[in-house]
């Protein structure tokens, strides 16, 4: 015999409060004005009553269904993992659900699809799709922030600038000796725009060095490491390596050592993004920490002020990234002797 689905007005009459109160303590609203006991009350009542939330009932009753989209572009990797975390938890914290779009290869067409069921979108360096909403769907007005190195500015955004902290580990890297250093990228082009490649090729402009540039082809781990040591094999060890990413690092650190090379003796190396991962490698590889907890901080704001006040001005925060220099490219004074001059003169890195 079928039985009719528990409410919250069904909880809110069995405990003897209001049904604001017990959709605040289900959807684990943090700072309501709930005591413990009643918290705990309203739980075991829900549990007691077969309860589960109607998220399209909670949409056409009060025109929300508490739950936001977090689109990236890609998912399988520890800094993607690292900021849907810190996504996530930021709409927890408020109540809300989530969901996880990949949009590593969704078609113009489909973009509908995605747009259903929530709120809101958190999107993630994936500036393409971004526009493709704004510009296929503007009668849409779904709130979005996009956010990352790569956003839309047309929307509210909170950008990561990586250009400054690139130049800087580049920089570092020329006062720690390194004479030939390879920017390791993830595709077989270069990317015009791309903070990290600008930044590699206006130092090695400045000083006179020739870039050069080692793909993985977007290749997993095992196989990016074979690339690595193919390459090492007929190209011989460069002294200095500028990697996209720290998983990229962390593989070149493994095909540096397979090679009987030392790090940073003979070869220093710095990474991109600032995982947790970076400070359990030996050594601790130097990277550029991108404030990842700060930005989804922020556009988690940003998203909830668009969804009270959804005509207002588009807001737009940039946050700097920052150089960390570690044990992967740090050499003694010793080991970097030569002494050479930018082209115009703007700077001069001096071992001596």
């Amino acid at each position: 015999m079928l039985t009719k689905r528990a409410t919250i007005k069904d909880i809110a009459a069995r405990v003897g409060v209001s049904a604001t109160v017990v959709s605040q303590v289900l959807r684990g609203v943090q700072g309501s004005m709930v005591s413990a006991t009643t918290r705990q009350r309203i739980l075991d009542a829900a549990r007691e009553l077969g309860y589960r939330p109607n998220r399209q009932a909670q949409a056409l009753v009060g025109g929300k269904t508490y739950t936001v989209a977090i689109w990236k572009h890609g998912l399988y990797s520890p800094f993607h993992s690292w900021v849907i975390h810190q996504c996530a938890q930021c709409a927890y914290a408020e109540g809300y659900e989530v969901i996880v779009r990949d949009f590593a290869s969704v078609r113009e067409d489909a973009l509908w699809v995605h747009l259903s069921g929530v709120d809101g979108i958190l999107a993630h360096d994936c500036p393409v799709h971004v526009r493709m909403l704004l510009q296929q769907y503007p009668r849409a007005r779904l709130p979005i922030v996009s956010m990352g190195v790569f956003y839309v500015t047309e929307c509210d955004h909170v950008g990561i600038d990586l250009y400054p902290a690139a130049r800087e580990a580049m920089q570092h890297l020329i006062t720690a000796g390194c004479r030939r250093i390879a920017y390791m990228t993830l595709g077989p082009g270069q990317s015009s725009g791309e903070p990290r490649y600008e930044a590699y090729m206006s130092v090695m402009q400045e000083t006179g060095l020739q870039p050069e540039f080692i793909a993985l082809y977007d290749a997993p781990r095992t196989e990016a490491r074979r690339i690595l040591r193919d390459y090492f094999q007929a190209q011989g060890l460069p002294d200095g390596i500028f990697c996209h990413n720290d998983d990229a690092a962390i593989t070149c650190l493994r095909a540096v050592y397979d090679m009987g090379a030392r790090v940073p003796d003979d070869v220093a190396l710095v990474g991109c993004d600032g995982i947790e991962e970076t400070q359990y490698t030996f050594p601790e590889l130097s990277t550029i920490v991108q404030p990842i907890e700060e930005m989804c901080q922020q556009a988690w704001g940003l998203l909830k002020q668009r969804l009270e006040q959804p005509d207002k001005e588009v807001e737009a925060i940039v946050l700097p990234a920052r150089f960390e220099a570690r044990g992967s490219s740090l050499r003694s004074e010793a080991d970097a002797r030569e002494e050479i001059h930018c082209h115009d003169g703007r700077y001069m890195c001096a071992n001596v």
